[in-house]
């Protein structure tokens, strides 16, 4: 029976609609496919110069060193949906991300998955300026564009696993 109405392609992938693991995993991949065609286009224009690039994109979604972040302070809130060093960290990001943000989503439902990973965001930027504030070289941060990546949402969703579920028993092979 033809309602009249077209699917929307996201339509076709099952289980999209409660599975917040897959959204973020999505998005997390069109992030990264529009960052590296925004890289490929500055590449073109500005004929391989990436001191363009830099200037316009990552100091606006990398977080910045605490000297440059009330220039800057949305990049808070950017620097985490982002990850620019390669295809197979992004790889690994994700799989590490589906492993435990799945579990999570098992434990507690797939309403509260997206709303942890970006408060883990939040939490590890503000531990990564806080930390800065440090003496010594304790708080010397490398001479680095900015901190960029989903590293610290996957460290809330393993925390989140861990903390959810201490006695979770993990089977590599089945026997």
């Amino acid at each position: 029976m033809n309602s009249g109405r077209k699917k929307s392609a996201l339509s076709y992938i099952p289980g999209l609609t409660n599975n917040a693991v897959l959204q973020l995993i999505m998005f997390s991949g069109v992030a990264f496919v529009m960052l590296g065609l925004s890289w490929g286009v500055m590449q073109i224009v500005y004929e391989g110069d990436n001191t363009n690039f830099d200037q316009y994109f990552m100091a606006n979604i990398a977080l910045p060193p605490l000297a440059a972040f009330k220039a800057h302070w949305w990049t808070i809130f950017t620097y985490g949906w982002f990850s620019f060093t390669g295809f197979f960290e992004l790889l690994s990001n994700m799989l590490w991300l589906y492993f435990f943000g799945s579990l999570v989503q098992s434990l507690v439902g797939h309403r509260q998955v997206i709303p942890l990973f970006a408060y883990s965001l939040l939490v590890g930027g503000a531990f990564y300026l806080l930390a800065q504030l440090l003496p010594g070289n304790w708080g010397k941060v490398p001479a680095i564009t900015g901190l960029l990546g989903p590293r610290a949402g996957l460290t809330g969703m393993a925390a989140a696993a861990v903390t959810l579920s201490p006695q979770y028993r993990i089977y590599i092979t089945e026997t």
